[in-house]
């Protein structure tokens, strides 16, 4: 469980840097987009460590 936990907190430091690079980026459509499907991935993961 430590270990998910771990992995799951490292998953959310990438999404704040992520929306860090939204505001300052001028192609806000790539990252967005990358944004979104890391957020699909994330969502599975936690969805898997649950279960």
């Amino acid at each position: 469980m430590k270990y998910n936990k771990n992995v799951i907190n490292t998953n959310f430091l990438y999404i704040n840097k992520y929306k860090k690079l939204l505001k300052y980026k001028k192609n806000k459509n790539i990252i967005y987009i990358l944004y979104k499907k890391y957020i699909l991935i994330l969502k599975k993961l936690i969805y898997l460590n649950i279960i």
